[in-house]
């Protein structure tokens, strides 16, 4: 049973994290954003003008668009590099000192649905 919780801030206070322990985070928050893509897709309905490839062709869009995390990884230069898979953190292109780390799963839902998602997460990381 999926609950939506209300919004809140949850600051964390002396935390040490390396490469690793942000790759770990994505990949646990990326099984919830799956999770969530499993809840929602089953539960939609072929509209009756809809034929069945046209509904399969939106469900695959649908995943492939919607449910993804999107991440900014920033460099204390201001120089910063956005991907949407665990990629982006050993990229040749990723910012050799980081200054902060930004993991949502809203940015592509919006884009593909045009609202933001029920169960929904923005988590800044600074250092």
């Amino acid at each position: 049973m999926l609950l939506h919780l209300p919004r809140k801030v949850v600051p964390l206070v002396a935390i040490k994290l390396n490469l690793d322990d942000v790759v770990s985070i994505y990949q646990r928050l990326l099984q919830q954003v799956n999770e969530q893509a499993d809840y929602e897709l089953s539960r939609l309905k072929r509209q009756d003008n809809q034929t069945e490839e046209a509904f399969q062709d939106y469900i695959k869009r649908a995943r492939d668009q919607a449910f993804k995390i999107t991440i900014t990884v920033t460099g204390r230069d201001g120089q910063s590099l956005t991907g949407e898979d665990a990629t982006i953190f050993h990229s040749p292109n990723r910012p050799d000192k980081v200054a902060s780390i930004y993991l949502t799963n809203a940015t592509a839902y919006q884009a593909f649905a045009g609202v933001r998602p029920l169960n929904s997460f923005d988590l800044y990381l600074d250092f």
